[in-house]
């Protein structure tokens, strides 16, 4: 990871280190995913994509917390727990409506049928979901710590 930051401006450093463990979170989720959703697809829900989609995102979006809490953003204060929870399953379920959208177009007005269709509706729904996570969890989820303003030094002996 060293030799990829040396070519970016160090500002920055911080966040691209976000966006990899982001993204590694991101790769073993859509492996969840698209394992739980095609076992469910041809066992439980045949026929029933979304049913399917929506059933392996609850199940990722569960690896999903504590992978991003405890390493992801583990550098940013940790704020309640029941507050951090809630916000994040509500992006996800914003997120996972995004997938299921993009899964239903696919299917009903666009009229892909199948397992390859299927898995194309899932690749764009979770690209789409997925930039929409980062920026909700970052921002909402796992909120930097307000920065303190270092006092002038004119103000510093004025104690």
């Amino acid at each position: 990871m060293r030799p990829i930051l040396n070519l970016i401006p160090e500002r920055w450093h911080g966040l691209a280190r976000e966006v990899a463990k982001f993204g590694v979170v991101g790769v073993f989720n859509t492996i969840v995913s698209f394992g739980v959703g095609n076992l469910l697809l041809h066992t439980v829900f045949q026929h029933g994509e979304v049913k399917a989609s929506t059933a392996a995102s609850l199940i990722a979006t569960v690896f999903a917390y504590g992978l991003n809490r405890f390493w992801t953003y583990r550098h940013r204060p940790s704020g309640s727990l029941r507050r951090e929870y809630a916000l994040f399953f509500f992006f996800n379920a914003v997120g996972m409506g995004i997938t299921a959208l993009v899964t239903w177009v696919t299917k009903y007005p666009l009229g892909f049928d199948g397992v390859a269709a299927y898995n194309a509706a899932q690749v764009v729904g979770l690209v789409l979901s997925t930039v929409f996570r980062f920026w909700a969890y970052r921002t909402f989820v796992f909120r930097q710590a307000p920065a303190v303003a270092d006092p002038s030094p004119e103000m510093a002996g004025t104690r």
